[in-house]
């Protein structure tokens, strides 16, 4: 296992890492069964693994696809506080922006996680996202940020 995740009594450390998976003016949330919200694809980090190798094997295991590195963009860090499952949070979230015109994910809907068979992807478009109930809470913003929405940001 070895993710980088820890916990003390009802509080839990996370190093996690998500993807924001754009096609065009869509992007592919997820959601489980349980939960009353969407988010990001993505999962914990394990020791001695960068963010980006996270990234690329989470996206993997996922939805079957390998990405290239330099697909993956890092767009924006975010240390997180919040309440799940009855415990307290407190996680470093690392938001790659992965664009996938180029892979078949682009033509499904509604279609299940191989590695969560609960956890389900929806396309959506920039207004349908802000109706939605999402996780992280400030993915909104994310996405208001036109450089985000239009270009791509560049690493350095």
């Amino acid at each position: 296992m070895n993710d980088i995740s820890f916990q003390v009594d009802d509080k839990k450390f996370n190093y996690h890492v998500a993807a924001l998976i754009v096609d065009g003016n869509r992007y592919l949330l997820q959601t489980n069964p349980r939960d009353n919200f969407w988010s990001m694809m993505g999962g914990r980090a394990k020791f001695n693994e960068t963010s980006k190798e996270t990234l690329i094997r989470e996206i993997n295991e996922e939805l079957g696809i390998v990405i290239k590195k330099e697909e993956a963009t890092l767009i924006h860090i975010v240390e997180n506080f919040f309440d799940y499952d009855n415990k307290k949070f407190h996680e470093m979230l690392f938001i790659y922006r992965v664009d996938c015109k180029n892979y078949d994910i682009v033509n499904q809907q509604d279609f299940y996680c191989l590695d969560k068979d609960l956890d389900t992807n929806h396309w959506y478009t920039f207004d349908e996202v802000q109706a939605l109930n999402v996780r992280p809470q400030m993915l909104k913003e994310i996405l208001l940020d036109t450089d985000l929405k239009h270009s791509f940001v560049v690493d350095n």
